[in-house]
């Protein structure tokens, strides 16, 4: 069957079921590289990605450079704050244009043939194209040598991207998320700084980690201590699933002293909620503090980990506003640490014939389930891409596209 098959086969005979006697998605589904081939097609096409913290742009005229899934690009805000999004690809040789981020710039210059692009994605010039000092280009038979736009939105200090430009407005996918979180006030956060990892395991068992506090005792004892499983509990909605706790405290967390959001409730200020919006985004809301989890699949059995920290930024230079923040980012460096031997022996495990595939708990799985089914729901609707029948059927596309 092609991975299309194979997650409509696992949505109707394990998934679809009640949490009871559903059954988990097997080892295929985190080793085979056409599988991960397929879900990529399907995450660009029909998803909203984050690609940055709106804040790493904060100044005009600025520009960031990433990959997503082995794409390069680069998320540039120019001098009228308008942000967009590119493939950073040199339109005549395809070398990157940019290697770092960068503020303070008017152009993106080509580091091979010098060639400038405008922040808006507009050649300025083809340096010395047709003789020294004679930058124009003309008669080239392409109908644009303008950088490859791609469709961008932000939300709340987020910079997303739409590759495949098939998802519906970003504010229809965050709206049920908005709603449920109506109480928080997200403009008094401010960018904070980021984590980063790279793991050697799916990308589904790097979101399911996320989703599991049953592991939390075992795996994580300090975090358990400030945060008891037993005062867990499950969310399962059809736009969102995660875990929450009522009895957030942040000196017992160990970064006491953040200011909180004005405007919220006695109950908004011990709440604190950890949820799965779309397959790669992760939002763990505080009343001090929201930190944005995002998935980078690399490959079959690898996984970029990007972690954004926002803080309220009422006295962000106060010392001992700067210590608790410190201490934020430093907890949960630490947990995510102890998480990537657990997730890397998964993988391990996956890879061994005699696992398959395993029962949920009912009274702790549930969002896993939820996530599981939402990644099959959003294949089983795919149609799947025909194979090429041959090597000269490749090339002849290949040669037609660039025609």
């Amino acid at each position: 069957m092609n991975p299309v098959q194979l997650y409509q086969a696992a949505l109707h005979e394990q998934l679809d079921q009640p949490l009871a006697t559903a059954t988990s998605l097997d080892s295929v589904f985190y080793t085979s590289p056409d599988v991960f081939a397929a879900e990529m097609e399907a995450l660009s096409s029909r998803t909203w990605r984050v690609v940055a913290a709106a804040g790493q742009l904060s100044q005009p005229n600025s520009v960031h450079s990433l990959t997503m899934t082995g794409q390069p690009l680069v998320v540039t805000r120019a001098a009228d704050g308008t942000i967009r999004c590119f493939h950073n690809v040199c339109k005549h040789r395809g070398v990157p244009l940019v290697t770092e981020s960068a503020t303070a710039i008017k152009a993106m210059r080509c580091p091979y043939h010098g060639w400038r692009y405008r922040l808006d994605g507009t050649l300025e010039r083809a340096s010395h194209f047709n003789g020294i000092g004679d930058h124009r280009v003309c008669n080239t038979g392409l109908s644009s040598l303008d950088l490859d736009d791609i469709r961008c939105a932000t939300w709340n200090g987020l910079v997303f991207a739409n590759a495949g430009g098939e998802a519906p407005p970003l504010t229809a996918t965050m709206q049920a998320l908005d709603t449920r979180w109506h109480e928080y006030d997200f403009t008094q956060f401010e960018y904070g700084g980021d984590l980063h990892y790279r793991l050697a395991g799916n990308w589904k068992l790097v979101v399911e980690n996320f989703l599991d506090s049953y592991h939390n005792p075992f795996v994580h004892p300090a975090l358990n201590k400030a945060s008891s499983w037993k005062a867990h509990y499950p969310i399962v909605e059809p736009d969102y699933f995660g875990v929450g706790s009522n009895v957030y405290q942040s000196d017992v967390a160990g970064h006491g002293g953040l200011p909180i959001l004005t405007g919220l409730s006695p109950a908004g200020q011990r709440r604190a909620e950890y949820l799965c919006v779309t397959p790669t985004l992760m939002l763990g809301l505080h009343a001090d503090y929201l930190f944005v989890l995002t998935i980078d699949p690399i490959d079959a059995q690898t996984t970029d980990e990007h972690v954004y920290f926002f803080f309220v930024g009422a006295d962000k230079d106060d010392p001992k506003v700067k210590s608790a923040r410190r201490n934020v980012l430093e907890n949960w460096d630490r947990i995510n640490r102890e998480d990537i031997p657990v997730v890397e022996g998964m993988q391990v495990c996956r890879n061994a014939s005699p696992y398959g595939t395993s029962v949920f708990s009912p009274f702790h799985e549930g969002p896993m389930h939820a996530f599981q089914r939402q990644v099959a729901q959003l294949m089983a609707n795919r149609k799947p891409k025909p194979r090429q029948a041959s090597v000269d059927h490749a090339i002849h596309e290949l040669v037609g596209s660039e025609a």
